[in-house]
């Protein structure tokens, strides 16, 4: 339902305003979860922790070496009603700097070739994005809680990178390059580069 980063050293306060931040966040998840119809019933969704799993985690995170993840997952099925209230389970780990700003995430080799039944750049762009998660994830990159996504590729960015694809007639490998430090709890945030 959401998640959050926390680094070794963090005082009580930015913790506690961190897992402050995260129940606002699981907060407009949900509402954007709910139609337009119960929205305006439900302005106010209380958000709660598991009974005495905030003041453990704060203590783990008061004395963590290294940075830590912590993220809220669902602690039950909910319905929408007018006394709805979201009761959440926090999960957290050690948080592993996994690809380094610049370094190379994912690189592929394809033929793209123009013959009748191999895939189109955008079938291709499609092929190498599923792998490129599969092998974030096998990196130990965690899916995020509600969308189980890795990362996401704007509109614009995923049709250009179709477009200049298409243009390119020779075989090409297709590389997804760390845009910042990517740690164990995402996102993937990458641009692609094209090398002929």
């Amino acid at each position: 339902m959401g998640q959050t980063a926390f680094e070794a050293g963090s005082s009580r306060e930015e913790i506690i305003e961190g897992l402050n931040d995260l129940k606002q966040q699981v907060r407009l998840n949900v509402l954007t979860r709910i139609s337009d119809q119960s929205f305006t019933r439900l302005i106010d969704v209380p958000v709660e922790f598991e009974s005495g799993a905030e003041e453990a985690l704060i203590n783990e995170l008061l004395s963590a070496d290294m940075r830590h993840y912590v993220r809220a997952l669902s602690g039950e099925n909910y319905t929408v009603g007018e006394n709805m209230r979201v009761m959440i389970r926090l999960e957290t780990g050690k948080s592993i700097l996994t690809y380094r700003d610049g370094s190379p995430v994912y690189r592929k080799f394809f033929r793209n070739d123009k013959a009748e039944n191999n895939p189109t750049p955008e079938e291709i762009l499609h092929i190498f994005l599923r792998e490129l998660r599969n092998k974030a994830v096998n990196d130990g990159i965690l899916p995020e809680p509600l969308t189980n996504n890795v990362g996401t590729l704007d509109g614009e960015t995923f049709f250009s990178a179709v477009d200049l694809l298409g243009r390119i007639t020779e075989p090409v490998i297709i590389s997804a390059v760390a845009s910042g430090d990517i740690y164990t709890e995402g996102p993937v945030v990458i641009s692609i580069v094209f090398e002929e």
